[in-house]
């Protein structure tokens, strides 16, 4: 599911839009990392994440928000368009529901539209919090994302829409150090799945244990080193 509040996003809450970005890019990390373990021989064309990131612009007008709002509809509506990106490998996705079943949608005019554009794409140019970034790229959603840190979903929540604060940010350097150094490796989609995975060099637990333990900075050390060592090699 992706979490957001669409009449805020779309009321031209800035903070909303951003909350509804990163929740977006989690969604999208989490979609295509399932689907490179569900389909291992599963060539994705180049620029999926990327394509599939863009697609947030217009997901809230789509069809399947319409017929089943927020949460529901726009993580349907993600696969959808992943589906289609996809083309001849998988059948369209098709609704359960008739559109005469869908709930009222939200009426937006073409100010709001724009505003609305306007803010996800400089969203989408990187200008999206630390802790988006975060949630993005290792594919988590509030909770996990609080619990990341020590804090609770609703302080993570906050977070999203006005990012991390002092106290947290070095580790949170760390953190989006590791992330980058990963995805600059590993192939699109990857990368949560990996992070989420336990592993024998760091004694059974996974690289999201060693962060949530506050050993990041051992775990990007670690990174570092193994990096280092495949070059070498």
């Amino acid at each position: 599911m992706i979490e957001v509040d669409l009449d805020q996003v779309l009321g031209g809450d800035e903070r909303a839009v951003t909350a509804y970005v990163g929740a977006w890019f989690a969604a999208r990390s989490r979609l295509l990392d399932h689907v490179a373990h569900e389909c291992p021989g599963l060539e994705l064309p180049p620029l999926t994440a990327e394509t599939l990131d863009w697609e947030a612009m217009q997901a809230p007008f789509s069809f399947w928000v319409h017929l089943y709002r927020d949460r529901d509809g726009l993580a349907l509506d993600l696969i959808a368009r992943l589906r289609s990106i996809l083309g001849h490998s998988l059948s369209p996705l098709r609704a359960t529901q008739s559109p005469e079943e869908a709930e009222a949608g939200i009426a937006v005019d073409a100010q709001s539209a724009r505003r609305f554009y306007r803010q996800v794409v400089s969203a989408l140019q990187g200008q999206e919090s630390m802790a988006a970034r975060i949630a993005e790229s290792f594919g988590l959603n509030k909770a996990e994302l609080g619990r990341l840190f020590g804090v609770s979903r609703q302080a993570a929540s906050d977070w999203l829409q006005d990012d991390i604060p002092s106290d947290r940010r070095a580790k949170a350097s760390v953190v989006v150090s590791i992330a980058d150094l990963l995805a600059h490796r590993l192939k699109p989609g990857r990368l949560p799945g990996v992070a989420r995975r336990p592993a024998a060099v760091y004694g059974g637990l996974s690289m999201l244990d060693l962060i949530t333990a506050d050993r990041h900075e051992e775990l990007l050390a670690s990174v570092r080193a193994s990096f280092d060592f495949a070059q070498i090699a």
